[in-house]
């Protein structure tokens, strides 16, 4: 329970100095190594550092995923996204 705690805490800290999607992309990769997690994906409808009408999205899942993914249209009946739009909080 200590590792959580101390990932947790430095996750948290880790958030508040991100200040670019580099930094993002950055964290995200630090929560997926520090978690022992084989991908994990962050989506925003209101990204701060786009244009307000278009989502922002950073996940560690492979390119060629990511392009087939968009390809095929799986936004359209993820699951998870979904219940991602709807939600008022993180989705886990």
């Amino acid at each position: 329970m200590a590792q959580f705690d101390s990932n947790f805490h430095d996750m948290t800290e880790g958030i508040r100095a991100v200040a670019s999607p580099a930094d993002a992309a950055d964290l995200l990769n630090t929560i997926v190594d520090g978690y022992g997690l084989e991908t994990a994906a962050f989506l925003t409808v209101r990204p701060v550092y786009e244009e307000p009408s278009k989502p922002f999205y950073l996940t560690t899942y492979s390119p060629e995923w990511v392009k087939r993914y968009i390809e095929k249209e799986f936004f359209d009946i993820d699951p998870v996204l979904r219940c991602g739009l709807r939600a008022l909080t993180l989705v886990d």
